[in-house]
């Protein structure tokens, strides 16, 4: 699955995960090389260990996935994240 700009993927994750596992499942989810792309939540880099809880990421957040290269990033929000506790 090659991601679009504009582009929205649901994923349902528990916020008690940390961040780098959630960039893993992005990876994984969407065949992107893990280095190619960012995810941010609220303007902030999610990124490390630190659990998206630690990062005040709600349930039904969006986060953006952004591209890394020259020019014009698209970015794509990814959906739904639900709290699995």
């Amino acid at each position: 699955m090659e991601l679009k700009k504009g582009q929205t993927i649901m994923m349902n994750v528990g916020l008690d995960m940390p961040a780098a596992i959630l960039h893993e499942a992005v990876s994984n989810r969407s065949s992107m090389p893990p280095d190619t792309f960012a995810l941010y939540y609220r303007s902030k880099k999610l990124e490390g260990e630190a659990l998206l809880s630690s990062w005040q990421v709600e349930k039904d957040a969006i986060i953006e996935v952004k591209t890394r290269g020259r020019g014009g990033s698209p970015t794509v929000d990814l959906g739904g994240f639900d709290s699995c506790a």
